[in-house]
């Protein structure tokens, strides 16, 4: 390309006139494509709608689904069409609420004695380097793990509560609870 500096007024005028057209053709190109591809992402749509969606209401749309041969005449006529009426206004796919699963109750036997222990954190745990003595926080925010111990012939149930401290409102500083015993199975409830 020559310097632009160099060329006369009509060249350049004729150098902006073909870089315009150029410029619509690629528009006119560009706008084509696009066309081409929201008519292939309406095809996916609706193969994957044909594949994917609920099987019975597959064959709703079908408008000979419900056709019946009942002959040529008027009252026949009549039958088919109230028949159609009736499937357009009946709801032919109930609706349905799907169960949520229950939770399994995880925990042990409310009738076997319990003896309650609360584990405190170490005394270098509940203070802070920078704001001092942490705060303890309520019971309902403590970690509650029961544990089922066979004393022979009896069972018992040993809750131990693990306190937390944290320093009042600086969540930076973190939470301070004591260490709990490594079990022998996972979660270590017997």
């Amino acid at each position: 390309m020559q310097n632009p500096a160099t060329l006369s007024k009509q060249q350049l005028l004729d150098l902006v006139q073909g870089q315009s057209k150029e410029l619509a053709q690629s528009k006119d190109t560009i706008k084509q494509l696009e066309a081409k591809l929201e008519a292939k992402e309406k095809a996916y749509l609706k193969l994957w709608k044909e594949r994917f969606e609920a099987k019975s209401e597959r064959y709703i749309a079908d408008p000979d689904q419900l056709r019946l041969d009942f002959g040529d005449t008027a009252e026949s006529a009549d039958a088919a069409e109230g028949l159609h009426t009736a499937v357009e206004e009946a709801d032919l796919i109930p609706s349905h609420k799907r169960r949520k699963p229950k939770k399994k109750d995880l925990s042990l036997p409310a009738h076997l004695p319990r003896r309650v222990e609360t584990i405190d954190v170490e005394v270098a745990d509940k203070t802070c380097p920078t704001h001092g003595e942490k705060q303890l926080l309520p019971e309902t925010m403590w970690d509650v793990r029961e544990k089922l111990v066979v004393i022979p012939p009896t069972y018992e149930v040993v809750v131990r509560k693990y306190k937390k401290y944290a320093c009042a409102g600086q969540p930076q500083c973190g939470i301070a609870s004591p260490e709990r015993p490594t079990g022998i199975v996972e979660g270590d409830k017997y």
